[in-house]
């Protein structure tokens, strides 16, 4: 009998013909935990490919990464309020740096013209508004060491829409508002001043007295060498311990794009991405404790909404919040 022939008929060795037994079951439960995961988890390994630089902060539970300035946006997730994060209270403001003069000029319709750029998503303002400030109600509640929210910096608050909003938390006894517009300012204290909740001035904050530091859609619209400074005046307003709820629009979803562009003053805006907002907070001195993305689905897939808790962790929604802890 020829070697050749010896070789065909030889049975073939345990590790040409597949996986040995033991592989098989760790294979077997690896499935199991992949099946039985949050959906979130169960999709990381396409992010991370997706995106190589992936990167960890600080033990933020983060999953999945998102380029720093994504050519295509993300898939799906028609934005709700998406473009300029819509909650009446700091939609788009251009802190330390920004076009004041724009913003005071759209002070009489700013609301108006927010809902204009929001009529893709069939909400309004306030549905947003509300769940950044669950979000924000949910991760202080998480937090063992957190007593009370007592005080509240609410920065870049606009038209103050959302500072009731704030007041309303557990704990919380004093918000106080700021923006660099003088004219939105002015609509802020005429609508929602009163017991507990104030309006002033980049100027007139006071230092290391919130407890809590609140942001919704203002970083877009500072220019990125002014965004240091901005952070520097949130961080000396907080107490040690702090926390900072940085909420921006998220660049990788398709409507937020497309409501940032209807949007008169948003449309020239620099969008950054979670990353680069973690990455600018663990430059001024933060420590990241969370990321989370909200606002998955239109109000015409509200039905899907029941499922956006568990999409938490992946960088499709139209906005996102980090949540961040100031120096101690």
């Amino acid at each position: 009998m020829s070697n050749r022939r010896r070789a065909a008929e030889r049975p073939a060795s345990p590790s040409c013909s597949g996986p040995r037994r033991g592989q098989s079951q760790d294979a077997e439960r690896d499935r199991s935990r992949v099946a039985s995961a949050p959906l979130a988890y169960r999709l990381r390994p396409w992010f991370d490919q997706a995106d190589p630089r992936s990167e960890s902060t600080d033990g933020a539970p983060v999953i999945g990464a998102e380029t720093d300035s994504p050519s295509i946006p993300a898939i799906s997730t028609m934005g709700e309020r998406t473009g300029q994060d819509v909650d009446a209270n700091s939609a788009l403001h251009p802190h330390e740096g920004g076009d004041v003069a724009e913003f005071d000029s759209f002070a009489s319709n700013y609301e108006e013209t927010l809902a204009k750029g929001l009529r893709f998503s069939g909400e309004q303002s306030e549905y947003f508004a509300r769940g950044r400030v669950n979000a924000l109600a949910a991760h202080l509640a998480s937090r063992p060491t957190m007593t009370g929210a007592g005080v509240i910096l609410d920065f870049g608050c606009g038209t103050g829409s959302t500072t009731p909003l704030l007041k309303d938390l557990p704990s919380v006894a004093r918000v106080i508002g700021t923006d660099v517009s003088q004219r939105l300012l002015d609509t802020a204290r005429a609508e929602h001043a009163g017991d507990g909740v104030e309006f002033v001035t980049k100027d007139q904050i006071p230092e290391r007295v919130a407890d809590v530091a609140y942001c919704n859609g203002v970083f877009h619209h500072i220019p990125p060498n002014a965004r240091d400074e901005a952070i520097a005046q949130v961080r000396s307003a907080l107490r040690p311990g702090g926390v900072f709820a940085l909420c921006e629009n998220n660049p990788w979803n398709p409507g937020t794009r497309l409501v940032m562009r209807s949007i008169p003053f948003d449309r020239d805006a620099d969008p950054l991405s979670a990353r680069q907002a973690r990455r600018l907070l663990i430059a001024n001195g933060f420590d990241i404790e969370a990321t989370e993305f909200l606002f998955f689905f239109p109000r015409t897939l509200s039905l899907l909404r029941r499922w956006e808790g568990h999409l938490r962790g992946l960088p499709l929604g139209a906005q996102y919040v980090v949540f961040a802890r100031s120096p101690s």
